[in-house]
């Protein structure tokens, strides 16, 4: 019987010697673009649920983290980006996890026209898309806008009129097409 229980007792000491060396304390480090470290990162590897959180310099530890593959998602204000990621002998490769800005959507080209009543092209009218894109019409009274997609508040200003209307780029095209100045 005491064998028995000696044997359990070297099993048990095994098991807790593997759990030992297998789990460990992982360290890491976020940083942006510039390799600025960031802080106040959550960062959250799956499988398993571990979580941390940067300190001041960027670094994060976590505890009880098994060898093997993660996704790690690190989120911060706004943003948030998901790296794979591996622990091997308690070490995390890649050890500084980057969070980049997210790709900018491609600026959108199309071609526009402003018209008078008569559906003549007006020449040197300047056309204001939001606040801060704006064009010139040529004299044929085409423009080609270059800038995000979406809904724009538009505003023509050409001899001393204004016409205020609304345009949507998507796709590469300014709908409607055609902005009438009368």
């Amino acid at each position: 019987m005491r064998r028995v229980g000696a044997i359990c007792t070297f099993l048990l000491g095994l098991s807790s010697l593997a759990a030992a060396i297998c789990i460990q304390q992982v360290a890491g480090r976020v940083v942006d673009e510039k390799d600025a470290p960031i802080s106040g990162a959550q960062v959250q590897f799956e499988p398993g649920g571990k979580s941390a959180s940067t300190d001041k310099t960027g670094a994060l530890s976590v505890s009880e983290l098994a060898d093997g593959r993660y996704q790690a998602t690190i989120r911060v204000s706004n943003r948030s980006r998901t790296i794979p990621v591996t622990v091997e002998n308690g070490r995390l490769n890649p050890s500084t996890l980057r969070l980049t800005p997210p790709a900018s959507a491609p600026d959108q080209v199309a071609t526009a026209r402003v018209v008078d009543k008569d559906g003549a092209g007006v020449a040197d009218a300047k056309v204001t898309f939001g606040s801060r894109l704006f064009f010139l019409t040529r004299g044929d009274g085409r423009f080609e806008f270059r800038g995000p997609a979406g809904e724009y508040d538009v505003t023509i200003e050409v001899g001393g009129k204004t016409v205020r209307t609304k345009a949507t780029v998507a796709g590469n095209k300014v709908q409607p097409d055609v902005l009438r100045i009368d």
